[in-house]
């Protein structure tokens, strides 16, 4: 039960803004959204105020503003929901504002191949300075083979 304005748990926390528990467990890691753990850990109860909810809302507009307009027509989550994955995936994208559901894996895709290309790029580099070694090395053999051969017979 909160006392003042302080929220004690998920389910008051979740009452209070209007979302389900999960997506203020996901806003909390993406966004910052803030909650305490007075024990300290990451699954530890949680505890937040009302005055920095409310403050944090109003500085993530968009947020802000899914909280504010109900999108008609689409019913909130329900757990054992007779949908298939690709309409709940759907649903879920319309709800949260993203109709296509693409952005967050575009961004991350994105990052993904960037960090492909460098690695590549590295690779590459590794290769080429693999050759050079070995060509060195080879070479450096010869002339000691060649050394040892003139030792021995001369």
């Amino acid at each position: 039960m909160s006392t003042g304005g302080i929220l004690q748990s998920w389910k008051e926390i979740s009452a209070h803004v209007g979302r389900t528990e999960r997506t203020l467990q996901r806003w909390e890691r993406g966004f910052g959204f803030p909650v305490h753990r007075p024990a300290g850990k990451p699954r530890s109860a949680v505890a937040a105020v009302v005055s920095e909810i409310e403050r944090w809302m109003a500085a993530t507009p968009a947020l802000h503003d899914m909280r504010q307009t109900a999108k008609p027509g689409i019913p909130p989550a329900q757990s054992g929901s007779d949908l298939d994955p690709g309409e709940a995936l759907a649903l879920s994208n319309r709800r949260y504002g993203d109709p296509t559901g693409l952005a967050p894996c575009q961004v991350r895709l994105a990052a993904i191949v960037q960090e492909h290309s460098i690695l590549c790029s590295n690779m590459r580099d590794l290769i080429a300075e693999q050759r050079k070694l070995r060509e060195e090395h080879r070479l450096r053999r010869g002339e000691l083979h060649d050394r040892m051969h003139a030792l021995a017979s001369g």
